[in-house]
Formats: C-alpha cells, structure tokens, sequence
C-alpha cells in the first residue's frame, strides 16, 4: 500500500520550513506525517488514541534517524507542549478541542500550532479558541500541487506570540 500523507501540499512547505535537525515536533494524531516528520526533526512525539494505528506508525519509524515516541497518555502531551517547537493537531475530531486547549497555554514563546481540516464545523470551538490569541496563517489547497479530493481540506496555524 502506498502512503499518502493527508496534508495539502502548502502545509508541508509551511511546517518544513519551521523544522531544523534538532527540532522538537508534537503530533496530535499519528499516521503517514509521522515518517515525514520524523525525517525532519530531531525529536518526535506522536499521540495516537488507536492501538491498532499506533503500533503501525511504530513499525513505520523503526530505523527513523530522530528520536521518537508514540504514545496515548495526556500527562505525557502537557510535558511534552512545554518543548515543543511545532504541534500538528491532526487528531480524530472529538479529541481535538480538548488537545488545543491542553496544550496551546503550554507551548513556549515562537512554538507553532497547525490544526489540519480547520473548515469543518466540528472544530468551530477550537479554532475561536485559538483565535483569541492570535491571527492564524491560512494554509489552503493548491491545484498544481495537490489531490482533487483534498480541494475542501484547509490548515491553520498560530504561533505563540506571549506566555
């Protein structure tokens, strides 16, 4: 089976510009961006709800240059917020307003929040939550690079300006 990354192609250029070899990367949500990340940083952690999904990401990133972990516990998210450089919130949709406002008042000044498939209206809480703090930057489809069927699909990210 081949993998396909379930990101526009202009929030892959957006993140990997952000990320260097010693970057610290939280995934809210572990898939196909995992491998990807991982090639890109110095340190990941993936937080994943499915066993199933989790142990197939674990497969994947063996023999991954970074460090990297994938886990499910939430203790585990509010330490790891504290370092992180980038959070990709990428989640199943009833996790993700709970993981925005567990982690957004943790991250470190300059960190950069991106919350995938901003658009759908059962994320409407999370991102006026987020917005509240600052202006997003709009990540959105681009016909030359990206599927038809990700046409919908529109990315936001915040970056945290204050403590």
């Amino acid at each position: 089976m081949k993998k396909k990354i379930c990101l526009n192609q202009s929030v892959l250029d957006f993140m990997e510009s952000l990320l260097f070899a010693d970057s610290f990367v939280l995934e809210l949500g572990a898939g196909w961006s995992s491998r990807w990340f991982a090639d890109r940083c110095g340190f990941l952690l993936s937080v994943e709800t499915s066993p199933e999904w989790a142990d197939m990401v674990r497969a994947d990133l063996e023999g991954s240059s970074c460090s990297w972990d994938v886990v499910d516990a939430a203790a585990t998210i509010t330490h790891a917020a504290q370092a992180a450089d980038l959070v990709l919130v990428d989640s199943v949709a009833t996790m993700r307003e709970q993981y925005v406002k567990m982690v957004w008042p943790l991250l470190k000044r300059g960190a950069w929040l991106v919350f995938d498939d901003a658009q759908r209206p059962i994320h409407a809480a999370a991102i006026e939550y987020l917005n509240g703090f600052s202006k997003p930057v709009i990540l959105g489809w681009d016909a030359e690079n990206d599927i038809p069927a990700a046409k919908e699909r529109v990315a936001m990210a915040w970056q945290k300006c204050s403590f």
